[in-house]
Formats: C-alpha cells, structure tokens, sequence
C-alpha cells in the first residue's frame, strides 16, 4: 500500500475545485446570528415593506419566487432618501492559488427609474464601513427579472489569494423600490505545486490520527513551518517541523498539508478518516 500512496504524491501537478463559501439563503433565518453584519440607515421603509424588510437586509419569500428564499433590501421609504444599506459576509479565507471566482444572482423588483442598483465591496481587514473601501462593481440599476432568470454575475477574485476578505452589497438608490441577492457562490481551482521539490511523501494517507513528512533537505527545516488547512481555506494548525503531526482532533475529511520555506508554498491533500 505504501508503494501506491508514494506513487500518487509525486505527481507533480495537479489542481481541483473547492467551494470557499456559497449561501443560498434556504436555511439560515437570522443573518446576523449566522456571522453577516448589517449596517442600516436609519429610513423606514414604506408601509408595505416594514413588516418584511425589518434590518438593512432581510431574508424573503417573495410571492412571486415561492420558495425560493432570497436577501432583500428596499430604498422606497415613507420620507424619500437615499438609501443606505450594506449586506456584509462573515470573513470569507481565500487559501494561497485558489484563484477564486465569485457568482451571485441579484435582481431590482421595477423598471427605471425605480430599479435599484448597489456596489459591491471588499475588504481584506475587517468587516467595517471604513475598511470596505474598495470597489468591485458598481451597478446603477440591477435587472429586472425572476431571479432564477437573471443573468448570473461573476467576479474574478484572483488577486485576492492567500488572504481573508469580506464583501459588502450596499444599496445607496434613491426613492427606488426593492433589490434581492441570491445563490451567492465562491469557488476555486487550487493548484497543488510540485511537492517533491521539498518532500517525498506524507504518510499514512488516510490518516485516522497523525502522518509523516519526509522531507527533502533536512538541514534546512528550521525555515520550514507545517500547515493544516480545511478545504474553505481556514488555518486549524501550524507547526514547526518534527517527527510526526497529531490531528487526531480533527473532524473526518480532506484537508490540505502546506509546507513553507520562507519563500514558497508547496501543499499537498490529506485525508482523515
């Protein structure tokens, strides 16, 4: 069995896709008890939508789309204003390669000049107003259509590898009427470098408590750190080189082994069982 796995770690690349976060809005009920943070501005909405929009965003069931639970928002209010609404996912880790693209669908609820619009933000430090200070679209008014058969958006989010990012959909339309966000999908396609340039094997792979790294050059691994990361790309744990690495807490699955050198990461899968 041994020879088996030592042939499958000395492939030298190979990549596969993994879902970084997605939210349909299906399940959760409270999306500030699910991490999302709201900011809302202050403006009541017109009587028809207070008792369904109650935040910034609210998750609903529009007649129209039985079923088919959405996040919505509103810059129709009792007093004419300008809206100010934002919609911010929980911190979202994008692993170093991912190349990452973002999906979602998004719909206006009216025709111009009452179809909303909103910006889509991002930030790589906090989920703050001040820190989601960079735009990644800015949209005047969104289609007006079913959300089923709106065009989806996607977003190249390439340039955001290796970091841990928040984005914010932000409704600032005046005197409009409704804007629902659906079927909210980050995937990637990591690439799984050339291993063998530091280590000829991890093993046993699977795993039910601990592995082995046979590392190359052992006189070079006090510039070596070990990562194990979950296939959303969250760090679980980090360690300097050693004999053998104890995940034994960890859940069943697969995770990614990541070796740096102070210059370079090489990662590798690893299955727990």
């Amino acid at each position: 069995m041994k020879k088996t796995l030592l042939v499958l770690f000395l492939v030298p690349l190979f990549s596969f896709g993994q879902n970084l976060f997605s939210e349909d809005f299906e399940v959760i009920i409270d999306l500030s008890a699910e991490g999302w943070t709201l900011y809302n501005d202050g403006n009541i909405p017109q009587s028809g939508y207070s008792p369904i929009i109650t935040d910034a965003w609210s998750i609903v069931d529009w007649e129209a789309e039985e079923g088919n639970f959405a996040a919505a928002t509103t810059s129709w209010f009792t007093v004419p204003a300008s809206a100010d609404r934002w919609l911010v996912t929980p911190g979202i880790a994008i692993p170093e390669g991912a190349n990452a693209t973002l999906s979602f669908k998004i719909r206006s609820h009216d025709v111009e000049p009452w179809a909303d619009g909103y910006t889509l933000k991002i930030s790589t430090g906090t989920a703050s107003k001040a820190d989601l200070s960079t735009d990644l679209l800015v949209v005047a008014a969104a289609e007006n259509d079913l959300l089923e058969n709106v065009t989806t958006t996607t977003v190249d989010l390439s340039s955001y590898n290796g970091e841990t990012i928040f984005l914010a959909w932000v409704n600032t339309h005046t005197d409009g009427n409704l804007l629902s966000l659906d079927d909210i999908l980050i995937d990637g396609v990591l690439s799984v470098s050339d291993f063998s340039k530091v280590a000829t094997a991890i093993y046993p792979n699977p795993t039910n408590s601990e592995f082995k790294i046979d590392l190359v050059n052992l006189n070079d691994s006090n510039n070596f750190d070990i990562s194990i990361i979950d296939i959303s790309g969250r760090l679980l744990k980090k360690y300097n080189v050693q004999d053998s690495y104890d995940i034994s807490d960890l859940s069943t699955g697969t995770y990614i082994v990541k070796i740096t050198d102070g210059a370079n990461s090489y990662t590798q899968q690893l299955v727990k069982k």
